[in-house]
């Protein structure tokens, strides 16, 4: 029988390694880091050992597929669960919020173990990470979160997904205009995309800020995100609201989205 992992496969070897790792051992990290930092949303014990599993899910994945180059439990845990919850600021309860390009779930999975009141769905076209999305959801009994295995422009011309979300989030998604083109599809009117920038694009945009009307997705600000943790910067994040609808006509194809952005 060929091992598996967290429903991954693997070679005998790396089975084998880790029967003989202790699960569940970032817990301690975990709680640490936020118990110290300003979170938006604040832990209980059982949500610490979720998010310990799911370090645990991701080192095992990540060795075969290389998602991050964030490779330790120590690395994963403070490069990308800790910054995932800076989404957090920006989300009201019980709202509905789409991942645009989540990859292995970031930062949706992380979000969803902290707010169990977000319905949450994470989009995601590469078949490797929407297959790692699918066994967190399974293996963490993530109850908030639907996976969809679909690239988003295809997924926008869906009309039972148009106007549908309070919040479009995304962190690596795409190009800023590209997300935003994206995105203006899915809100609904009054709802926010949220966009993780760089900080050197944010003194940009505060100069110089995006015209994305023609979409009905405008402009709404740029503001950031410090989680008082050591070695982690403020996370910049640019938002946009929805003021009007979306024309059919977007978002365009990837090709033209790319090589003809709605700003430069």
């Amino acid at each position: 029988m060929v091992p598996r992992v967290f429903g991954l496969i693997v070679s005998r070897e790396t089975f084998l390694d880790t029967m003989n790792t202790p699960q569940d051992n970032h817990s301690e990290l975990i709680s640490e880091l936020a118990s110290t930092a300003t979170l938006p949303c604040p832990l209980s014990q059982d949500q610490i050992s979720r998010l310990s599993l799911f370090v645990d899910i991701f080192v095992h994945w990540n060795f075969q597929y290389s998602f991050s180059t964030s490779v330790t439990p120590r690395e994963i845990i403070r490069s990308l669960v800790f910054p995932s919850f800076a989404f957090a600021k920006y989300l009201q309860p019980d709202s509905s919020v789409l991942d645009l390009g989540s990859g292995p779930g970031i930062p949706g999975i992380p979000l969803a173990i902290a707010r169990p009141d977000l319905k949450l769905h994470l989009v995601e076209s590469s078949e490797k990470p929407f297959h790692f999305i699918h066994a967190c959801k399974t293996e963490l009994e993530i109850g908030n979160l639907t996976a969809v295995h679909l690239r988003a422009e295809e997924l926008a011309g869906d009309t039972k997904w148009r106007g549908e979300f309070d919040y479009v989030i995304a962190r690596s998604f795409a190009p800023l205009p590209v997300v935003v083109e994206t995105a203006a599809a899915f809100n609904k009117i009054a709802g926010y995309t949220i966009v993780q920038i760089s900080n050197a694009l944010a003194e940009e945009i505060r100069s110089n800020p995006p015209d994305s009307r023609v979409t009905g997705l405008w402009f709404y600000d740029v503001s950031a995100v410090d989680l008082s943790i050591d070695g982690i910067e403020p996370i910049s994040m640019a938002s946009f609201v929805k003021e009007q609808s979306c024309p059919r006509e977007y978002p365009r194809s990837w090709k033209k989205m790319k090589n003809q952005p709605l700003w430069q």
